[in-house]
């Protein structure tokens, strides 16, 4: 069940300052991270393009960019749950690891109405004309639509394809929980593999 945002949010962001976010204090906290990474998206997709005759190309854009894209969030998730876990352990809040999953749910939010306007559009049958719009403020996924769009089953206009472009929605929400866990539970995957290599 999706959690609330009223009275804890008051009172976690009047009581506490910028301390102690919920769920949709943390959506809110994280969406200039997730536009700065779009910004980046736009200067790597465009400083690239040239090359996207080469199917090579456009696999490893989408790679870069899959993991540009959500970097700055989780950067950012990882140093919230940090901070919960000391919250936590001295007993001033309690735990809600599932917040994490729900602030990026709705900074997903943006894409999934986009997504849904496609899906309109395809049934109305004016779908050219506005999957280039899409595309455009999609640009983090762009790479992904060029290579299903080389697809004959894509081409072949069946109203399924549409329903593969729900994918990216996973995306910041997966990449949110997984980075506040780790956040929380003091993992550090960078500092762990150098440990590694210096052994």
């Amino acid at each position: 069940m999706l959690p609330a945002f009223g009275g804890e949010y008051e009172e976690n962001w009047k009581g506490k300052g910028l301390n102690n976010r919920n769920w949709f204090g943390l959506a809110v906290f994280n969406i200039k991270n997730v536009i700065m990474a779009k910004v980046l998206c736009y200067i790597f997709f465009f400083s690239t393009i040239i090359f996207f005759e080469y199917t090579a190309v456009k696999i490893i854009v989408l790679v870069v960019m899959i993991f540009m894209y959500p970097l700055l969030l989780a950067v950012s998730m990882r140093n919230e749950g940090a901070h919960d876990r000391n919250f936590v352990n001295l007993g001033k809040i309690e735990k809600d690891i599932y917040k994490s999953f729900w602030a990026g749910f709705a900074l997903s939010v943006p894409y999934l109405v986009s997504w849904i306007l496609l899906l309109v559009f395809r049934l109305l049958d004016v779908f050219p004309a506005y999957f280039g719009i899409f595309k455009f403020f999609n640009i983090q996924y762009s790479p992904l639509f060029l290579l299903i769009q080389a697809d004959p089953w894509f081409l072949a206009n069946s109203i399924w394809d549409i329903f593969i472009f729900l994918i990216p929605v996973i995306l910041l929400p997966f990449v949110s929980f997984i980075s506040y866990l780790l956040g929380f539970n003091n993992i550090w995957l960078v500092h762990g593999i150098m440990y590694k290599k210096r052994k």
